[in-house]
């Protein structure tokens, strides 16, 4: 999903897109938030903090960094 301001008129937008990672043996859904003209990724939303914080300085293999 890309997502414009209201009265943007320039600039890619905000996608969001949801992938599914293998983090401890187990499948995970993380929301991935990502910007710019080559959908670089900002950043990942995962459903705990305590999951999130054992994820800090992982990377998905969906990730496309800048």
């Amino acid at each position: 999903m890309n997502l414009l301001g209201w009265y943007q008129t320039a600039g890619a937008g905000t996608y969001y897109y949801v992938t599914t990672a293998e983090i401890n043996s187990q499948k995970t859904q993380v929301l991935t938030q990502a910007s710019g003209a080559g959908i670089w990724v900002d950043l990942h939303y995962y459903r705990s903090e305590s999951l999130a914080l054992s994820q800090k300085d992982a990377s998905l293999p969906t990730d496309v960094q800048q």
